[in-house]
């Protein structure tokens, strides 16, 4: 691939999203990753500026806590698969920008991904069959649902209260109210929300996301094997299944990379079954970068656009043009020197040479200006750089200082252009 067409990679801390935005439309950042919402439809407007995305190993999903009633019952959670409108959870709140659930895994790790698991299909009324089946009626006529002995039934979910989970919590609430299940979203910090989930198992539902990593294992075993149903464990939803514990260590002694894939798209049928969680979505990746700076950015799986492949494909949109000019004003007599060497060469010239001369002359006088530290003009400021997101706290820049080769090469190609 070569060598990177920049020097240096540097850190820029900026903790506001907000201020990243700003900060992107008035040309001080080239790349931030955005987060889906508004803002994203704001910036396909901008004429200099285009949002990219990459697929990604996120997963969203709705988890229950299996030790409830009615959330132990597979009918129950079952009703609440056919009552999500994943579609449109995906064109609200992603704006389109991912795909549709359906397994625990991810397919941004298409090794392990099995799409042929059981799928359950926006359908309301079978929702509304199955819980009065179950004994989850209306009775008082309110429009929601009570438990078998009339009293009221209402679903605690504990939501974190900042980036796009508010707004998730509220879709999946009003679809399950939708089909007469009233659930009370209790927004709180990140950490309260987990300490209820991991520690003190009181909530009924949840809505939360997973990132995967390369390897299925950490995230299959810790998640689904009963072993991790304990205070601070990440089985926080109480799943047990001794089939499936025993599949999830028969996968980890597998040497033989196709009997583990089939191990692993086993797993995923039973889970799809039991439906300890229901997966909803799997957003991709988001980023805007000024498209009037820098080309070359490429995406990748998981890693979006921050990666080695971007840092060494990158390159400025308009190669870097340096024109130099002799400070004529500064030295009279050498400029007159020029000058008439110039008219002589141009008058005793024919041909061909009535053209290379002087551009050998301009080209001769802008190398002297250099050399005598007259000024140089560029296309961009030495000081730009580009800026991407290291985390979701901080965002990194690179910029290539110019050097007298990269101010001749700058200047031959802006020559070349003109011929």
């Amino acid at each position: 691939m070569g060598s990177p067409k920049v020097d240096k990679l540097l850190l820029k801390i900026i903790p506001s999203a907000d201020a990243q935005v700003l900060a992107l439309k008035a040309g001080e950042l080239d790349m931030i990753e955005l987060q889906p919402g508004p803002v994203v439809r704001e910036l396909m407007a901008e004429p200099n500026i285009k949002v990219m995305t990459a697929p990604s190993t996120y997963i969203y999903y709705i988890d229950f806590n299996l030790r409830r009633y009615p959330m132990n019952l597979t009918e129950f959670r079952v009703a609440v698969a056919h009552a999500i409108n994943k579609e449109q959870i995906l064109n609200i709140l992603l704006l389109g920008m991912g795909k549709v659930g359906d397994s625990v895994m991810v397919p941004g790790l298409p090794l392990w991904y099995n799409p042929n698991v059981t799928k359950y299909e926006y359908n309301p009324e079978k929702a509304k069959e199955i819980l009065d089946r179950i004994g989850l009626r209306d009775i008082d006529g309110d429009g929601y649902r009570e438990y078998p002995n009339g009293s009221k039934l209402v679903l605690k979910m504990p939501t974190i209260n900042v980036g796009i989970w508010p707004r998730l919590s509220e879709l999946v609430a009003k679809m399950l109210e939708e089909v007469g299940l009233k659930v009370e979203v209790i927004p709180a910090e990140a950490g309260t929300v987990i300490d209820l989930l991991l520690n003190k198992w009181d909530f009924d539902i949840n809505v939360l996301g997973w990132r995967l990593y390369f390897d299925p294992d950490p995230y299959l075993y810790e998640s689904f094997h009963s072993s991790r149903i304990r205070p601070g464990g990440l089985n926080w939803v109480g799943y047990s299944n001794p089939e499936v514990d025993e599949l999830l260590e028969k996968q980890r002694k597998a040497i033989n990379i196709e009997e583990r894939r089939k191990i692993i798209f086993k797993i995923q049928e039973i889970l799809a079954r039991d439906l300890p969680w229901i997966p909803l979505v799997y957003p991709d990746l988001i980023y805007a970068v000024r498209i009037d700076t820098f080309r070359g950015w490429v995406a990748v799986p998981r890693y979006g656009l921050r990666n080695v492949y971007s840092w060494i494909n990158l390159e400025e949109k308009t190669p870097l043009r340096a024109v130099a000019y002799f400070p004529w004003y500064k030295y009279p007599l050498i400029s007159i020197s020029l000058g008439l060497c110039f008219l002589i060469a141009l008058t005793y010239s024919s041909g061909v040479h009535r053209i290379i001369l002087p551009i050998f002359f301009l080209f001769s006088s802008s190398i002297m200006g250099i050399a005598s530290s007259a000024s140089v003009r560029f296309s961009y400021p030495s000081s730009r750089s580009i800026v991407f997101p290291v985390d979701e706290y901080g965002r990194s820049a690179f910029s290539s200082p110019l050097t007298l080769s990269s101010a001749i090469s700058g200047y031959l190609d802006s020559l070349m252009a003109f011929l």
